[in-house]
């Protein structure tokens, strides 16, 4: 598989908006080929003792009970892995994938970041693990694009969107994503 008949989804969940403030409660990729066939998946929970204590209790309790109510917390508490060891895991999961592995030392990255509001994302990783960012290219596709752009264009294609999990848990949420950009790619784009 080459990096232009695949695409590489990713999800996060944090304590918060704000990078610096806010921390990475888990990381999730997805690998599909064009035709959204999964090939791969990752997922790590993190949570780094006093610093994810501070930033976990100083979180709006919608955020703390949307991630109780998922599990998350819990699944931090019991198995998150140290912030250098998740970025090591990681680090490996994507090089293993060759993701932004070149040969020739001048070539820059070229495989878009996707997911939904997969800004959101960027930014926390351009922050907290720019060597992730540092894999992708400089571009997105951003599924909540796509579907602002639907609302506003085709209202009535955009009435049969499906209706997403919502789990608030990385895989799951990117599955959502890829669900809703097969249905933007079958009833809304034009795909040759």
């Amino acid at each position: 598989m080459t990096i232009s008949d695949r695409l590489i989804w990713t999800d996060i969940e944090t304590t918060g908006l704000v990078p610096g403030t806010d921390v990475i409660l888990e990381v999730g990729f997805v690998i599909t080929d064009i035709d959204l066939t999964v090939v791969d998946d990752f997922q790590v929970p993190i949570w780094d003792d006093a610093t994810y204590s501070v930033a976990y209790n100083n979180a709006d309790e919608y955020v703390k009970n949307m991630h109780t109510v998922s599990g998350l917390h819990e699944e931090c508490l019991e198995n998150g892995l140290t912030f250098r060891q998740a970025r090591e895991r990681i680090a490996d999961w994507l090089e293993g994938h060759g993701v932004g592995f070149f040969s020739l030392p001048d070539t820059q990255p070229q495989e878009p970041l996707c997911g939904s509001s997969v800004g959101f994302d960027r930014k926390f990783f351009d922050f907290y693990m720019p060597e992730v960012t540092g894999r992708f290219g400089y571009r997105n596709v951003d599924i909540s694009s796509l579907k602002e752009l639907c609302a506003a264009l085709a209202p009535n294609t955009y009435e049969g969107v499906p209706v997403a999990v919502g789990a608030h848990r990385v895989l799951s949420d990117i599955n959502d994503t890829i669900g809703e950009y097969e249905f933007y790619r079958e009833e809304f784009l034009v795909v040759e």
